[in-house]
């Protein structure tokens, strides 16, 4: 058996030099490989619709604006192939804009090609008894620059009312 040539062989240092610059490499792609193509605009007349309800729920109207920001945000991640559970405050929004049925079922297929299902997490859950991932770093991860840390570290942006309230607010809505 012929060993190849010194020259052509790794060394460990040259193959940990060799991780090291991978995983660099692979970062910076990460880093910039997020297209505007990638990143969901939710439509405006869903924005509005969103303003009323995150208002009717006793958010601001910055607080709201910066919460349909950080949803777009989540959707794009998730476009991209992110798997986690956002903050209580981004979820808020994501269930306003659910409730709207024919508005997230018309969003959801002409952005993911599909109906985007939420999966809460619940003691019946086999995901609830993971940890919860973080949705945070993960679009730091893919790309994403200028996530607004308030809404995404704060469960208490704003003095939610009581889902059951708004719920039955939204059953008086309701098409049958």
């Amino acid at each position: 058996m012929m060993l190849p040539k010194r020259s052509t062989m790794l060394v460990p240092f040259q193959c940990f030099s060799l991780l090291i610059v991978s995983v660099a490499l692979l970062m910076r792609t990460a880093n910039s490989c997020m297209s505007e193509e990638d990143k969901v605009q939710i439509p405006a007349i869903d924005k509005q619709y969103l303003m009323e309800q995150l208002a009717a729920q006793g958010m601001n109207e910055e607080d709201a604006q910066n919460t349909i920001a950080e949803l777009q945000n989540f959707y794009s991640g998730i476009k991209l192939g992110m798997k986690n559970t956002p903050t209580v405050v981004v979820d808020t929004a994501w269930h306003a804009h659910i409730i709207n049925t024919q508005m997230y079922f018309d969003f959801t297929e002409n952005v993911f090609g599909r109906y985007l299902h939420h999966k809460p997490r619940w003691s019946g859950s086999v995901a609830s008894e993971l940890p919860m991932q973080d949705a945070y770093s993960d679009l730091l991860a893919l790309g994403f620059k200028n996530l607004n840390k308030t809404i995404w570290f704060s469960d208490t942006v704003v003095p939610l009312t009581p889902y059951s309230e708004v719920y039955e607010r939204s059953l008086e809505q309701c098409e049958l």
